[in-house]
């Protein structure tokens, strides 16, 4: 009998847990805690100023499950990951509704800042490790309030502004920031191959966690050639041929206020459709499919990009 009684508060708990009964809880996909979470995003999200929703970037529960892409880490799935954040979208809706100056200006920043926060994330996280007990802890950066900035956030952020580059700057942006990200990772991780203090378990939660993977590169900058209006037919069709052995999904994007997002997956999991009331881009997305482990298919695929978006920048390959 006490056996069927433990048994029985188990089934309990766990109903709870996954049907969204205890409201401390995420609850099942479907459940009422996971749909309430949804609307409770979109309610905070509408409600930021254009600075909050920058500053907001950084904030990775806005890049958690439900509501976003998926509830377990995928390898490289950083592009869909941000891409999922409805503040991302609304960032996005805001910059639109701006003065060509000003929406210029606030992009760049914007590129800018994403990135010396990684860099400070990154640093910071190094001296942490090497250097345990000093008394001289850094600043607090830009960020949401009271909350650490994380290598998710700060990753997160620092894709959503390359993707708002691609969408209102020219190519040069994106590639230029993409080189600079690289460059910085490749020095950082010499320098902690260099280091006996630092372990490998560091050495590799850095490199894996703190850059926007390859997949993500590499879609960052397709989409920066696609969307600049310097881009020719021909530049278009040399594309479209380099990425064509590439496995490919159509991502369906809606504004940040639909009632229903590709990343909602309590919905999604029901067979709800997506929400195109209030208009729809679709996106393809690559991926490197048999090919994920390869890292040298990879750089010669995203040198090819590169190359091509240099030339589309009117720049030297």
């Amino acid at each position: 009998m006490l056996i069927l009684l433990s048994l029985w508060l188990v089934h309990l708990r766990l109903s709870e847990v996954w049907f969204g009964l205890d409201e401390g809880q995420q609850g099942y996909p479907g459940s009422p805690a996971h749909l309430r979470r949804i609307e409770q995003i979109k309610a905070t999200v509408g409600a930021e100023s254009l600075e909050e929703l920058i500053a907001n970037l950084h904030d990775e529960e806005a890049y958690h499950y439900p509501g976003v892409e998926s509830p377990i880490d995928t390898p490289q799935d950083d592009f869909e990951r941000f891409l999922s954040s409805r503040r991302t979208a609304r960032l996005q809706e805001v910059l639109a509704g701006l003065p060509e100056g000003e929406q210029a200006q606030t992009v760049q920043r914007l590129v800018r800042e994403t990135f010396e926060v990684q860099q400070w994330s990154v640093e910071s996280t190094i001296r942490s490790h090497v250097e345990p007990k000093t008394k001289d802890a850094p600043q607090a950066k830009p960020g949401k309030k009271g909350k650490d900035i994380s290598a998710l956030g700060t990753k997160m952020a620092m894709g959503a502004a390359l993707w708002l580059a691609a969408q209102f700057q020219g190519v040069e942006s994106v590639l230029e920031r993409v080189q600079r990200i690289e460059a910085y990772a490749a020095e950082v991780d010499d320098r902690l191959a260099k280091d006996n203090r630092c372990s490998v378990s560091l050495r590799w939660a850095i490199r894996m966690l703190a850059f926007p993977d390859n997949a993500c590169k590499l879609n960052l900058l397709v989409q920066a050639v696609r969307c600049d209006p310097r881009t020719t037919p021909a530049q278009l069709e040399s594309l479209a041929t380099r990425l064509r052995q590439l496995p490919t999904k159509r991502l369906v994007l809606v504004p940040w206020n639909a009632r229903i997002t590709a990343f909602d997956k309590p919905h999604v999991m029901e067979g709800v459709p997506v929400d195109r009331s209030k208009g729809a881009v679709e996106v393809d997305v690559y991926e490197w499919g048999e090919r994920l482990r390869d890292e040298s298919f990879q750089r010669r695929v995203l040198g090819d990009v590169k190359r091509l978006a240099a030339a589309v920048a009117g720049k030297s390959s």
